[in-house]
């Protein structure tokens, strides 16, 4: 039982991915932000089930991580 602690299926989670892209590419750096830290706890929950979904958010991270503006590199 604790080796499932802060664990998430995979299953089921296209929707959410989507979701979570589309707000990558918000104008509001300060939610951009609120949603990186969302994602980086997705995907340690979801260890190597992140595997399948990575492709939908793998671009708009990249475009998020290639922004001038300090306040989303930070």
């Amino acid at each position: 039982m604790e080796e499932n602690i802060n664990k998430i299926l995979p299953n089921g989670l296209r929707e959410l991915f989507t979701a979570v892209n589309n707000e990558l590419g918000d104008g509001n750096k300060n939610a951009v932000k609120l949603v990186l830290g969302l994602l980086g706890k997705l995907i340690e929950a979801l260890g190597q089930g992140f595997k399948q979904y990575y492709k939908i958010v793998a671009m708009s991270l990249l475009n998020t991580f290639s922004e001038k503006q300090n306040t989303v590199r930070e």
